[in-house]
């Protein structure tokens, strides 16, 4: 939640998403937003099939970010993806791969800052570094912690 609302602050929209891969399968992205009329801290969950996402599956499988335009390339996907999250189209899309080491892990699916119809250069520019960190935090909250280290260990 606190990821989905620092792009929401940053960028000044309010639905931004973080997609996972499904750990069970693959075949799919879990989605988690904070969309406009949810309770603060409360998140709406979707699941989309990535074989009926193709531009979707392209991002994750290439690791290439896109812009999905409400006319235009990937206009067809923009709308699913809008449908399948209840939302009205009001945008383009911005679609950032989240990846650690390698291991692409999800999506980041940022909707263009109210007032504009496509995502200007400047704010682009901040998306690999919060998508990295993002990235980074979600792989570091599901890995185990060390095992204490005995006190023998820790003298020198």
């Amino acid at each position: 939640a606190y990821s989905i609302e620092m792009l929401n602050k940053t960028f000044g929209i309010n639905d931004a998403a973080i997609g996972l891969v499904n750990a069970d399968d693959g075949s799919s992205l879990l989605f988690y937003s904070m969309l406009p009329g949810q309770q603060p801290g409360e998140l709406k969950m979707w699941v989309l099939a990535l074989e009926d996402h193709v531009a979707l599956n392209s991002v994750l499988s290439q690791g290439s970010p896109t812009e999905l335009l409400r006319d235009g390339l990937g206009s067809r996907q923009l709308y699913a993806y809008f449908r399948a999250a209840q939302l009205e189209p009001r945008s383009t899309l911005l679609v950032y791969p989240l990846a650690v080491n390698g291991d692409r892990i999800g999506l980041l699916v940022l909707p263009a800052p109210e007032k504009s119809e496509s995502w200007n250069a400047g704010s682009q520019l901040l998306v690999p570094g919060l998508g990295h960190f993002i990235a980074q935090a979600l792989v570091n909250s599901q890995t185990p912690a060390l095992p204490p280290m005995a006190e023998e260990e820790l003298e020198p």
